[in-house]
């Protein structure tokens, strides 16, 4: 009765008619929201149920692929799951990729992997270089294998060399040394600043700047946040690097 008498009274006065209309608009607003946001979880959670199933595939396809011992990369993929989900998925991930290895005509088609979202894909990618990198250094024969999942899930080559750069060591054109990067210091000789930004000892200060400014466009830790924390923190060394090296040289060219 009050609800009609409210009504009533609002169709004789406009004031009342147009704050129920807001009223009513609100709350239409609102259940349109809880429905969208409900819609959203589930579809989020269908694709991380997805997801879990696609790296125990992918997994799989990457240990028969090598065709050697992995339990190292076994036990790698049971800390993963133990680390992003729980126990009983780890130890079902660690069963279901046994299970493929010993019957590989149950492997699943991965083709329709490219219908999920292109950060979960890149997930997969990751995941894949992780596996691969247990037992250092990643080989070309890994790297193809990886290569080829790369073009199957449709992640662009761009990307793919971006994230190997994180994983495989860089040979050093100058005295083909592992890892450009690597045990370098604040202390180094000058001539080290100079191979560190890949120059000649007789470049000048225009040609230092710029090799500089390519450099650390390239490693920038904002530039490798896709990547992972990972991915960033060794960016971040590789700046530091490079930046005392440009340091070093802007000095002495100062003092000269």
């Amino acid at each position: 009765m009050i609800i009609i008498s409210f009504l009533y009274i609002s169709i004789a006065v406009p004031t009342l008619q147009i704050i129920l209309t807001v009223i009513i608009l609100i709350f239409l607003t609102i259940k349109i929201i809880d429905s969208s946001s409900s819609v959203e979880k589930d579809s989020n959670s269908h694709i991380n149920n997805v997801l879990k199933s696609k790296l125990i595939i992918f997994g799989a396809k990457f240990l028969l692929y090598r065709n050697t011992d992995y339990q190292k990369e076994l036990d790698y993929i049971y800390k993963y799951y133990l680390k992003n989900y729980d126990e009983y998925t780890a130890n079902i991930s660690k069963k279901k990729i046994i299970y493929y290895i010993n019957n590989t005509v149950k492997i699943k088609n991965t083709k329709n992997t490219v219908k999920i979202p292109h950060k979960y894909r890149l997930k997969i990618l990751f995941f894949l270089f992780e596996v691969a990198s247990v037992n250092k250094p990643i080989t070309k024969k890994e790297l193809y294998f990886l290569k080829e999942i790369c073009k199957e899930l449709k992640i662009n080559q761009n990307l793919f060399d971006r994230i190997k750069e994180n994983y495989v060591y860089q040979k050093d054109k100058t005295n083909n040394r592992k890892d450009f990067f690597q045990n370098r210091n604040p202390n180094y000789k000058l001539n080290e600043a100079y191979r560190t930004l890949d120059i000649s000892v007789n470049s000048n200060i225009k040609e230092v700047k710029k090799a500089y400014r390519v450099l650390a466009q390239k490693y920038h830790p904002d530039k490798h946040t896709i990547f992972g924390e990972g991915a960033v923190k060794k960016a971040e060394k590789k700046f530091k690097i490079i930046s005392q090296a440009y340091k070093k040289i802007i000095d002495s060219l100062k003092n000269y």
